[in-house]
């Protein structure tokens, strides 16, 4: 996954994120920040699954294309 155009401090929350083992440890992790780095933390959390989405998204449509010209529908 590969999110682009983050600062420095936005990156290393993002590596935060990615090692925390539970989604326990994702809310206190959470909890823990006060209120304008709750907000970053909250936006690149979603960032991040919609990213994770894309990804299945994509693997999805190539799936589909790939069954579809295997029925002789073409695609390109």
């Amino acid at each position: 996954m590969t999110i682009d155009g983050l600062t420095e401090e936005q990156c290393k929350m993002l590596d935060i994120m990615w090692n925390l083992d539970t989604s326990q440890e994702l809310t206190t992790w959470f909890r823990s920040l006060p209120a304008d780095k709750y907000q970053i933390a909250l936006t690149l959390f979603e960032i991040m699954i919609q990213e994770a989405g894309e990804d299945e998204v994509k693997q999805d449509t190539n799936t589909a294309v790939k069954m579809l010209n295997q029925i002789g529908i073409n695609c390109d």
